[in-house]
């Protein structure tokens, strides 16, 4: 996913179904696999304003948040094409908002939302464990700075507002209980033909435009080669008449 482009919307659906067929098996992930798959499947995700599309932003959203509050913001955007600012857990809520607001069908799936909803409470409980242990080692000391909060000190009013936002989706009918992967393999079954015949038909008139500069290539090569064996040829017959 690191090399692909999601210009093409059939790259968009299979990467989402590759993506999610993944995690649906419940991996074991590196806090850098935690990364590298929630940037794929926001950027996936944002071109696809549907159930599917705006599931996959609020999942990338949520590993990327985990990875901000456990390693840094810096470990987040660093060789990705991602925001500096903080708040990945923040933008998540975001979607959940912007989705009940959203007229029509799309919807947010159950799975993505209890994803988000266990990140945050396993934040907060690490934290919780933190601070405990570090009021019985820590000496008294000169207090932080209040007026600077950091995403560890915002969990609380994340989860509050998270909780807010689930019920009001819940109450619009807005979350959708079918399981993630299902749901994302039957949106992939129903678009991708339509989506595949012009994504094929670009490819093949850029593959066309690659084979016509490979063959200039190759004849420009020939008639550089041939001017410098003539030049080469032009040369030893000087030596040979300066030498006679």
């Amino acid at each position: 996913m690191l090399q692909e482009s999601f210009d093409k919307v059939s790259t968009q659906l299979l990467s989402l179904y590759a993506l999610h067929k993944y995690l649906s098996g419940n991996p074991e992930m590196t806090w850098e696999e935690e990364r590298n798959l929630g940037a794929s499947l926001l950027l996936a995700g944002l071109r696809q304003e549907n159930t599917v599309g705006l599931s996959s932003q609020l999942y990338g959203y949520t590993l990327l948040g985990k990875v901000e509050l456990s390693k840094g913001l810096r470990a987040v955007y660093t060789q990705m094409p991602l925001m500096w600012k903080p708040g990945y857990f923040q933008r998540a809520l975001d979607v959940m908002e912007k989705v009940s607001q959203l007229p029509g069908e799309s919807k947010l799936c159950k799975d993505t939302i209890d994803v988000l909803k266990s990140a945050l409470e396993s934040a907060i409980s690490s934290l919780l464990e933190k601070t405990e242990e570090t009021e019985v080692s820590e000496d008294r000391s000169e207090p932080p700075d209040a007026s600077e909060k950091t995403e560890a000190d915002l969990l609380p009013e994340y989860l509050s507002r998270f909780q807010d936002l689930s019920t009001k989706l819940e109450s619009l009918g807005k979350i959708d209980p079918a399981n993630l992967v299902s749901l994302t393999t039957s949106f992939v079954e129903q678009k991708l033909p339509e989506s595949e015949k012009p994504d094929i038909e670009k490819y093949e008139a850029c593959l066309k435009e690659w084979e016509q500069e490979q063959s200039a290539l190759i004849e420009r090569e020939r008639e550089l080669r041939e001017k410098a064996r003539l030049r080469y040829e032009a040369l030893l017959a000087s030596r040979a008449k300066s030498t006679a």
